[in-house]
């Protein structure tokens, strides 16, 4: 990677000198400013490019694939389909977990409630849905899976 370095910031980057040299054309700004290069991998932040091999830019990818794939919802029908054909556990079941689980403030468990009995869709971050599948024996990537594929035999691996 060739890499503009100003203000202690990196401000263009490219894997291609030759294009680098015309971008600079187009930025005045950067005019005498020494092309530097690198073997470690550079990807544009937030105005800037940033280190792509760094344990932080690496936890802040995780931390985004977590956000994305909580925003990924099935149908409430799905959900409880899914659960029967996988661990054989119907609506009573799963409704006598969430009221007999210990550490719930009641707050918590009027809300897992409420969104156990009202809620068309599930989203993959609720965490109603990590306590019901730690009590019978499902691991949050199973359910990662799960959500990502919609196929309930994700559940039984």
């Amino acid at each position: 990677m060739y890499y503009i370095e100003f203000e202690n910031k990196i401000v263009l980057a490219d894997d291609n000198l030759k294009r680098l040299r015309i971008t600079l054309q187009c930025r005045p700004e950067y005019e005498g400013v020494e092309i530097k290069e690198t073997e470690r991998p550079l990807v544009q932040g937030d105005g800037e490019y940033i280190y792509a091999d760094t344990p932080e830019y690496e936890e802040e990818q995780k931390q985004k694939e977590r956000e994305r794939i909580g925003e990924i919802s099935m149908t409430r029908g799905d959900v409880f389909e899914a659960l029967i054909l996988a661990k054989g556990v119907n609506k009573n079941q799963i409704r006598h977990i969430i009221e007999s689980k210990e550490g719930l403030s009641d707050i918590e468990r009027t809300l897992y409630l409420n969104r156990f009995d009202e809620a068309l869709n599930f989203y993959r971050k609720y965490p109603v849905i990590d306590l019901i599948a730690e009590e019978i024996g499902i691991t949050p990537e199973q359910l990662d899976k799960f959500f990502i594929t919609g196929d309930y035999k994700q559940l039984c691996e």
